[in-house]
């Protein structure tokens, strides 16, 4: 059975750029940094002599890490990053905030690629009113999103 959402994957180009956006920008930190050379690692991925760099880190008030992967043998081309949301296969992870606008601003100035402003639900929405979102880009094209839920 499941007991809890244990981490959140992204397979990132360049570890030091990746680094520094989960860093600076959501206050991450590392919480284990290795070299995964080990057969059981290729096996587990479903790639042969695969080697990688895997960063986990953790984010304030977030109990689940978000795991960031460089590989570094052999290395995948990179996805599409201009697929859009409703690309089949393509995965968002979504951050809640006490504030979306005051979110969406500072991230904007820091030079975030945000594929909307904020969107906000009608307040007579029976199950999403008042609910605001809005989606961004990390350096490689992963998708997030930023949620604010009425108090």
């Amino acid at each position: 059975m499941l007991k809890s959402l244990h981490h959140v994957g992204m397979v990132v180009e360049d570890m030091a750029r990746s680094l520094a956006f989960y860093q600076e920008l959501l206050g991450g930190t590392v919480g284990l940094d290795l070299a995964m050379d080990l057969p059981a690692f290729a096996a587990g991925v479903g790639i042969p002599d695969a080697k990688a760099r895997i960063v986990f880190l953790q984010l304030p008030g977030i109990s689940s890490s978000v795991e960031l992967i460089q590989y570094l043998s052999p290395v995948g081309k990179p996805a599409a990053s201009n697929s859009p949301s409703n690309t089949p296969g393509r995965a968002h992870v979504a951050f809640q905030v006490a504030d979306i606008h005051e979110t969406y601003d500072s991230f904007q100035k820091k030079g975030v690629k945000f594929l909307s402003r904020p969107s906000v639900f009608p307040a007579d929405h029976p199950q999403l009113g008042g609910v605001a979102f809005c989606y961004f880009q990390d350096p490689d094209g992963g998708l997030l999103e930023l949620i604010e839920t009425p108090a």
